[in-house]
């Protein structure tokens, strides 16, 4: 093992993880991600992790890493650059000199087989380390959403600053992520978007998986009709798509079943979420267990117009069984069979109709529950996903010899 060695399938290898923190315990979507392809990881093969962070480290995150370096300070954001760099990527980013000797001196005391980014942000600090494999885990390609912010936007000045951010994130990405080994993406669209900006390294597509261990119906007792959404609140795309629904479609589920209730569940909702808090509109803010709230909601809504990616919540409402309508943005990565454990709708009457017909049909919400229940244990295990990085870290290590 180490670097040079003939890495083959089964072989243990030893990743270095660098990251913007340690994935335990699970904070955000790239440690929802991080945290288990990790844990299926360190069973076969030796990890260590380096990035930031002066936390306590929890037990879980010393079981799966030999190793943990960190530095306690994150650099300061930049402030707004100069009018001639507002379009350059370096000009934005924030770089910490403790980071880059920190990361300097591992890779010149260690033969890693393999370096696994899943921060963008610390790709950079590769740059000068071209002889050790980078495998680049980019999860949500960063100019699709910032192009879904464009198509949406209503105001000129938020269509200038959705151009200008996806021009940033576009040339980010042709400057840092050419020289990977192999990248990887959630979906099949972030994957083209990213193969049309970077064209050097392979990218693969490895969709996230969901413990369906953890995530299966519970038993709770129904709060019937009920629509739940579930995710972190403070999270753009997350409130754009509860704020849509309660104007454009709640509205129109109401008209036909004025008992329904609308559940918004995530931690951190911005002032303009709660204010939809009300009599018909429960907004929870952070909870101890989403499990629950699936289990006792009639059906999920997944009405997202912005963002990119594969949408965990998903993944987790079909684990619990939980029925689910979703607009065509939320639903990429997703094996979907339309109609059978998935209901596909972009207009809000669409959307509003579909919604009642399953508040209404018990046997139709049974059905979809089923199928949705199978295509998680059929596709969307954690292991299955660990196997597919294993197979594109040997990819990025075949590429550097």
């Amino acid at each position: 093992m180490g670097r040079g060695a003939a890495t083959k399938k089964g072989q243990r290898m030893r990743i270095l993880l660098a990251s913007d923190r340690l994935p335990f315990p699970v904070y955000d979507g790239e440690s929802l991600r991080t945290n288990p392809l990790a844990s299926c990881l360190a069973k076969r093969h030796e990890l260590h992790f380096v990035g930031f962070g002066d936390e306590p480290i929890a037990p879980e995150a010393r079981a799966v890493f030999s190793r943990i370096e960190r530095v306690p300070e994150r650099p300061a954001r930049n402030g707004r650059p100069p009018l001639h760099r507002i379009f350059d990527p370096e000009a934005w980013r924030p770089h910490s000199l403790a980071l880059e000797r920190r990361i300097a001196e591992l890779l010149a005391e260690v033969p890693y087989d393999a370096v696994w980014v899943p921060t963008v942000e610390i790709v950079p600090y590769f740059a000068l380390h071209h002889r050790v494999p980078l495998f680049v885990d980019v999860i949500d390609d960063a100019v699709l959403p910032h192009l879904r912010d464009l198509r949406c936007a209503r105001r000129p000045l938020a269509a200038a600053r959705a151009l200008h951010q996806a021009i940033v994130s576009f040339r980010y990405e042709r400057s840092f992520l050419s020289a990977a080994g192999a990248l990887a993406v959630v979906s099949e669209t972030d994957a083209a978007i990213l193969r049309r900006i970077v064209s050097g390294p392979r990218t693969f597509v490895i969709p996230n998986g969901v413990d369906a261990e953890r995530f299966q119906p519970l038993g709770t007792p129904k709060r019937h009709p009920s629509i739940l959404f579930e995710g972190t609140m403070s999270f753009e795309p997350n409130i754009d798509a509860v704020r849509y629904f309660h104007a454009d479609i709640f509205p129109l589920v109401k008209r036909e079943l004025p008992e329904t209730t609308f559940l918004v569940v995530g931690r951190q909702p911005t002032p303009e979420v709660t204010a939809l808090a009300g009599p018909d509109t429960i907004v929870t803010g952070s909870v101890d267990d989403v499990r629950p709230y699936y289990d006792q909601a009639t059906v999920f809504a997944c009405s997202m117009r912005r963002g990119a990616g594969i949408k965990n919540k998903i993944l987790q409402a079909w684990a619990m069984g939980t029925p689910v309508v979703a607009t065509s943005a939320a639903t990429g990565g997703l094996k979907v069979e339309r109609g059978l454990n998935l209901v596909v709708e972009d207009e809000p009457a669409a959307i509003a109709r579909e919604l009642v017909r399953l508040l209404r049909d018990g046997e139709a919400r049974a059905r979809m529950a089923k199928a949705g229940r199978e295509t998680v244990l059929a596709h969307y295990s954690w292991s299955s996903k660990a196997e597919e990085l294993e197979a594109a870290f040997a990819e990025a290590i075949a590429r550097q010899r």
